[in-house]
């Protein structure tokens, strides 16, 4: 069982309609992206924790095309997926969503937010 994946692959250069909506805490933002044709989400994910997709890398696909539309609220390699159309909390679940879904509600949290890799600076 992967807890990774780029299967979100790339698509093509047709541009998925993309619009933002209110952002429910600071550091947080919802990016909504529709996947149609062979344009796909584009991003390679790791999900191993089991509740958020922790962006690797960004690739050609719908997030790429939100990311050239909204250079404020670009997503960045470290930021989480920690919401796909209002499902939290389970990762594989919001995996299966983006899956099977051609528009996509995903609330993400900035990788400088309190989500981000956890370290322990412990003396």
């Amino acid at each position: 069982q992967a807890g990774h994946g780029r299967w979100f692959g790339s698509g093509s250069k047709t541009c998925g309609s993309a619009s933002i909506a209110m952002a429910t805490k600071p550091g947080q933002w919802m990016v909504t992206v529709t996947i149609s044709g062979s344009n796909r989400l584009g991003v390679d994910a790791d999900w191993s924790d089991g509740k958020t997709l922790y962006i690797k890398a960004i690739l050609a696909g719908a997030v790429h095309d939100w990311n050239r539309e909204n250079p404020t609220k670009a997503v960045q390699p470290g930021d989480r997926v920690i919401s796909v159309n209002g499902v939290t909390g389970d990762a594989q679940a919001m995996v299966r969503e983006i899956k099977d879904r051609n528009l996509l509600l995903l609330l993400f949290q900035k990788a400088d937010e309190k989500m981000a890799e956890p370290s322990r600076e412990d003396s």
